[in-house]
């Protein structure tokens, strides 16, 4: 490491030395990764709502078993599905415009299952939630790099799942009895996306 470090403190570039690798380091790099961590915040609490939920939902809908299975299926059918074709849309399209146009999608399908009356309209939405929300989470990684030094890495990855283990206790802690949790978690990440639409002309 050490070797490394000198290479990055002494080699040259046009003459010069090369600058410290924190005065390289983005401005509003920590600005961007709460942004970030705000949407999978808000992403973990919708997704893993259906522990809290599927009571409320079972006496408002009549759930049977098998409807209540397949409620459970969808998300992860949905990460399956869209895991691969994700990943190849890293290094094809640009990194922000589809994190603002997932995160759009994240906030209209989480209000939808709030909003949903119907057992197929519940399914359907929770489904697409986690659909975009895979298409998110994978142009994440772009942001690190654009945005953090290679030493910071393992730190940020660190820090994110800290930030999901604690969108998971404040789910199923916080929010017992809450039934707007999706309502509420796609009006945070509208909100959320805006903020970002709007200081993303800047950069």
């Amino acid at each position: 490491m050490s070797a490394e470090g000198n290479r990055q403190e002494s080699s040259p570039v046009s003459g010069a030395p090369a600058q410290p690798v924190d005065q390289r380091q983005p401005r509003y790099s920590w600005v961007v990764m709460g942004q970030l961590w705000g949407m999978d915040l808000m992403n973990v609490i919708v997704f893993s709502s259906i522990g809290v939920l599927l009571p409320y939902w079972r006496e408002d809908m009549s759930i049977s078993p098998l409807q209540a299975g397949m409620l459970g299926a969808a998300g992860f059918l949905g990460f399956g599905i869209m895991a691969l074709p994700a990943s190849i849309w890293l290094t094809r399209y640009n990194p922000r415009l589809v994190t603002l146009v997932a995160t759009l999608l994240m906030a209209v399908t989480a209000l939808g299952q709030a909003m949903a009356t119907t057992v197929l309209v519940l399914i359907v939405t929770r489904f697409l939630f986690v659909l975009v929300a895979v298409c998110r989470i994978q142009m994440q990684v772009i942001f690190i790099q654009q945005w953090f030094q290679p030493r910071l890495y393992a730190i940020i990855n660190s820090l994110d799942f800290t930030n999901r283990s604690l969108g998971q206790t404040l789910q199923l802690i916080g929010m017992q009895g809450a039934r707007g949790i999706c309502g509420i978690g796609g009006c945070i990440l509208l909100a959320t996306d805006t903020s970002c639409g709007v200081g993303s002309r800047e950069g």
